[in-house]
């Protein structure tokens, strides 16, 4: 699709952690292009990545956010051309502007393109709208 945005709603029980664990990812099948919702590799953080043709565009990495374990957390993640965008528990939108769509076909909830490091965690809610919502709705959707 041109655009869209996802919403993630989880909790990882405590002793749980999905260390490098995805979350939620749309691609075509392989790790060139995706949007993505992943678990940081150390404690209790989330992060988001766009990739288009293997070009990274967005890489929220350096800025995860932190959940609590135990606790419900909600990410929304927006796309259309030049113009992506994540939040996490209503906190500071991440952005970035320029770059393609990534070309995807499929959804994928807890796996990678390759079927690997699954998560444990206990999803809630994923939405699915067909437009990239405004910055200020992310925060709404994602506020308690």
């Amino acid at each position: 699709p041109a655009e869209g945005t996802l919403l993630f709603e989880a909790s990882v029980p405590a002793g749980m952690r999905s260390y490098g664990a995805f979350f939620n990812i749309a691609d075509d099948g392989s790790y060139d292009d995706r949007v993505t919702i992943i678990n940081k590799d150390t404690n209790s953080e989330v992060y988001t990545q766009v990739r288009s043709g293997g070009t990274i565009l967005l890489n929220t990495f350096n800025n995860s956010i932190s959940y609590t374990l135990g606790q419900n957390f909600r990410v929304a993640f927006a796309y259309a051309a030049s113009d992506f965008a994540s939040t996490v528990d209503a906190t500071t939108v991440r952005k970035a502007t320029s770059g393609a769509v990534p070309s995807m076909d499929s959804i994928k909830i807890g796996i990678d393109a390759g079927n690997a490091t699954p998560g444990s965690f206990h999803a809630r809610r994923v939405r699915i709208f067909p437009k990239r919502l405004p910055d200020s709705i992310l925060q709404s959707l994602t506020s308690d």
